[in-house]
């Protein structure tokens, strides 16, 4: 190989590729053509999880190299190779999030601290122990899986009315948070739940009346202080968790359909 090439330059991955596939073909008694080049490709699949830019880089170089032969790769054959491993690739990511989460799947939350909120019926037991505005941060962070970093940073003029198939929502405007850090708009969406003790809609209207009577547009409704949140859940509750801060999140994760 020319010791001049740029590593990871797209003349230096083609050579890469030329000379494991000329190794390939010479240490397996193969001649070069398509069939071999297949069966190289197959080859670099079954050894181990190369990475997907990865592949069509070597494919293209096969193919580059095969045709300045004057041999034409099987494009049939690679289609349904990658098509193959494409599938295998996205059964993989999602058994990969599927063991993520098994520990916290009802069946699978033996010992002694949980990871998160079993059901509805615990995250009821916090809510009711709690009052203003943290029992509104608590039921926003659970009805909209948002962090409390996010929900200190609203303002009522960030909060509009909405309709979702006739039910009335509470849509969130929020340009600053941990994963948006440019005043990028983006927004939360939250309805009324059937459960007044769980209505996040409802307590907002509630601490409105208590608090607030006219609320001003630079106001916080959802603004509490992180560690007397996390504290007032800890003390008030015989919920054993192992993480406050990410078990509404992880809450959320197991119950989304």
């Amino acid at each position: 190989m020319n010791e001049k090439l740029k590593r990871g330059s797209s003349a230096y991955i083609m050579a890469c590729s030329e000379r494991q596939y000329l190794q390939y073909t010479s240490q397996n008694g193969l001649e070069v053509g398509s069939s071999s080049a297949i069966s190289f490709i197959q080859s670099l699949i079954a050894q181990g999880d190369i990475a997907p830019a990865t592949l069509r880089s070597k494919i293209s170089a096969l193919r580059v190299y095969l045709r300045k032969n004057n041999i034409i790769l099987d494009e049939q054959k690679i289609r349904e190779i990658t098509k193959e491993y494409k599938r295998k690739k996205a059964e993989a990511r999602f058994q990969q999030q599927e063991n993520r989460y098994e520990p916290f799947l009802p069946e699978n939350r033996g010992g002694p601290k949980l990871t998160s909120y079993a059901d509805l019926s615990q995250i009821k037991q916090v809510a009711s122990s709690l009052n203003g505005t943290h029992k509104l941060a608590f039921l926003a962070r659970v009805f909209t899986a948002s962090r409390i970093s996010t929900l200190q940073n609203i303002f009522f003029a960030n909060l509009s009315y909405y309709e979702l198939n006739g039910v009335g929502g509470l849509k969130i405007e929020s340009n600053l948070s941990k994963t948006n850090s440019f005043d990028r708009r983006d927004f939360i969406h939250v309805i009324r739940h059937r459960d007044p003790e769980l209505c996040t809609i409802g307590e907002l209207a509630r601490l409105m009346v208590a608090k607030y009577n006219i609320p001003s547009a630079n106001e916080k409704p959802f603004a509490v202080d992180y560690k007397e949140h996390n504290t007032l859940i800890k003390k008030a509750n015989n919920i054993n968790l192992a993480n406050v801060t990410h078990s509404c999140g992880h809450f959320v994760g197991r119950n989304t359909h």
